[in-house]
């Protein structure tokens, strides 16, 4: 793996956890689904808390 990729790789899960913390919904790859459920979940249960 180069290191371009793994640069990359590395933007898109932070792009993709800020845009589930945020309640952005996005298309987004399916490897990704649980982590961002799991994210919204958890932002959802502190704001009820």
């Amino acid at each position: 793996m180069k290191i371009t990729d793994m640069a990359k790789d590395g933007l898109e899960i932070t792009l993709l956890y800020l845009s589930c913390f945020y309640g952005i919904y996005i298309v987004i790859p399916l490897r990704y689904g649980t982590f961002c459920y799991r994210l919204v979940i958890t932002r959802e249960y502190l704001l009820w808390v």
